[in-house]
């Protein structure tokens, strides 16, 4: 991977880490719709993210430690807790069980996007 993509890939991530910040305070703060808009927001720049690593990062066949297949499962993961909050703020005003999802979807992007930067990315 170039040096220059790289560079940008870990910002998205910063970008993202700014987000997931964002929705934590907001859910926190227990104002739904304010809460609301910040999933969206995560979500879809998330959405974005992983759409664009996966078709720029992963060719079909690689020799990386990392198999591009646990990858995957790590974005859907991700994926899909980000579109369970959604769901759960905007389909059931549900801000108890929006803060359990919140706190598995920020361990699991932690230690996904520490995977990815250090086997994927280079150090």
């Amino acid at each position: 991977m170039s040096a220059e993509l790289s560079a940008i890939l870990r910002a998205q991530h910063r970008d993202l880490d700014r987000l997931l910040g964002a929705l934590l305070d907001a859910i926190q703060s227990a104002d739904l719709l304010r809460a609301l808009d910040a999933a969206l927001t995560f979500r879809d720049a998330l959405n974005a993210h992983v759409e664009a690593e996966e078709e720029g990062l992963f060719p079909p066949k690689t020799e990386r430690k990392l198999v591009p297949g646990e990858l995957r499962v790590e974005h859907l993961q991700v994926r899909e807790l980000a579109s369970m909050i959604v769901r759960q703020l905007g389909e059931k005003a549900d801000l108890p069980s929006a803060i359990a999802l919140a706190g598995n979807l920020a361990e699991r992007w932690r230690a996904h996007t520490e995977r990815e930067e250090r086997e994927l990315y280079g150090a």
